[in-house]
């Protein structure tokens, strides 16, 4: 009993020091009230008076500084309220309740409560001058503390046996503190030099990021100028002067002999196709849909050319989805070589057939256009492009295209084939890889 109230005494002394004589505060002014207000609840446990009411009067400092003075004068009253319950009057500390009363008042300006706690600590601040009444007030105090405390003094003396044997836990939890302590420092300083080496290499990373950045945009720019080149010779190709004249000079002849509707039927798809042409030159991927018509187009404006020496047919698999998206024109200058070099220069009396089939490989997003024509064959047309002054440079733009598509799509690409003569077949197969975009 001795020792805690000698422990919390020493606490209110150093709490005193810090508000009344304007000492230095502590760091951590929360933790320093919640010891107050430990000592606080232990004083009125064990009714210590003393105590109790220095710490109600702290507490009432505390909330002064904090700018609470309403929470700092219910305290200060409080406190005069017990002082005066008490046997004894003790000047001194009254004084001090209605000296911090009028500070109070004055600093929420209310100077009518002033002058009323003024009047009253007035007269309690001349009674404690008279050092006689006082050390009698405080000779009574302590006979009226020590003759309630007698017995509990001896509670607390078994208290502080336990608290001794306790001690022992208290260096075992004090060790096992220290060692989380040491492995909480290790632990810093490695994840310190973690942390360090980590920005090393974010900061290295960095720099790689902007150079891989400086290269790409420069690959960028070459690839689009190249891809502009590509579409400019993919535009002229598509359009081939002689597939061009050919259709006006059709288109002449008709309207000479007044065949009228052949004409503007003729002139009507051949305006299609030129619009079909010049729109999807311009655009990154165009549907399947999309594609079919513009060949159905292109080989109908064949057959009107060729006096309808062949027939032709477009088949989709039951897997191909229309919707899906492609590159423009890379199937047309296969059906304009299918055409140009292997239907057109078939005897007439022979029937020519172009067939095309479409098939989707879903997993490889892939799909592959199948070009089957039953004209001269390859060895045949080789022979006869040494004398035609027809030179075709739409098959070799498509192969750039696809290359180029490659890095993102490995199975882009094309071949062809001769068919099986063994078999009485004549003619080519073109099998084209074409992207799903």
């Amino acid at each position: 009993m001795i020792s805690l109230a000698k422990a919390i005494s020493e606490l209110l002394t150093s709490i005193w020091q810090i508000y009344i004589l304007k000492v230095p505060k502590p760091i951590n002014e929360t933790a320093l009230f919640d010891n107050l207000e430990k000592a606080t609840a232990i004083a009125k446990k064990y009714n210590i008076k003393i105590i109790y009411r220095s710490a109600i009067g702290l507490q009432g400092f505390y909330y002064t500084e904090k700018g609470n003075y309403v929470k700092a004068e219910m305290l200060f009253i409080e406190g005069i309220k017990y002082q005066l319950s008490l046997p004894y009057t003790d000047n001194y500390l009254l004084a001090t309740f209605y000296n911090c009363l009028k500070e109070v008042s004055a600093k929420r300006h209310d100077f009518e409560a002033y002058y009323a706690y003024d009047t009253l600590f007035t007269k309690y601040n001349q009674l404690k001058y008279n050092e006689t009444t006082q050390k009698l007030l405080q000779n009574a105090d302590a006979r009226f503390e020590s003759s309630k405390k007698m017995e509990r003094i001896k509670q607390l003396e078994l208290e502080n046996e336990l608290e001794q044997q306790n001690k022992l836990l208290g260096y075992g939890i004090a060790g096992v503190l220290l060692l989380g302590l040491v492995f909480m420092f290790r632990s810093y300083y490695f994840r310190q030099r973690y942390y360090l080496k980590r920005e090393e290499i974010l900061k290295q990373e960095q720099t790689n990021s902007e150079l891989k950045l400086q290269l790409m945009e420069k690959e960028t720019i070459e690839n689009l100028a190249t891809r502009l080149s590509l579409e400019r010779r993919l535009l002229r190709s598509q359009m081939d002067p002689h597939f061009i004249f050919n259709a006006l000079g059709n288109i002449q002849s008709m309207i000479l002999q007044k065949d009228t509707i052949p004409a503007v039927s003729y002139l009507n798809k051949f305006a299609k196709l030129t619009r079909q042409i010049l729109e999807q030159s311009r655009k990154e991927t165009i549907s399947l849909e999309e594609e079919i018509g513009t060949l159905k187009n292109y080989i109908e404006l064949q057959q009107l050319r060729l006096n309808n020496s062949f027939e032709y047919a477009i088949v989709c698999d039951e897997s191909v989805e229309e919707d899906i998206l492609i590159p423009p024109l890379l199937i047309q200058p296969f059906i304009e070589n299918a055409v140009e070099h292997g239907l057109k220069p078939k005897p007439k009396e022979e029937k020519g057939l172009l067939q095309i089939n479409f098939s989707q490989q879903t997993e490889q997003k892939n799909l592959i256009c199948t070009i089957k024509d039953n004209g001269i064959g390859l060895t045949a047309s080789r022979k006869l492009k040494t004398n035609e002054n027809h030179k075709s440079l739409s098959t070799t733009i498509t192969d750039e295209r696809l290359a180029k598509m490659q890095k993102d799509h490995p199975h882009a690409g094309f071949q062809v084939l001769e068919r099986n003569a063994d078999n009485g077949e004549t003619g080519c197969i073109v099998i084209i890889n074409i992207p799903i975009l």
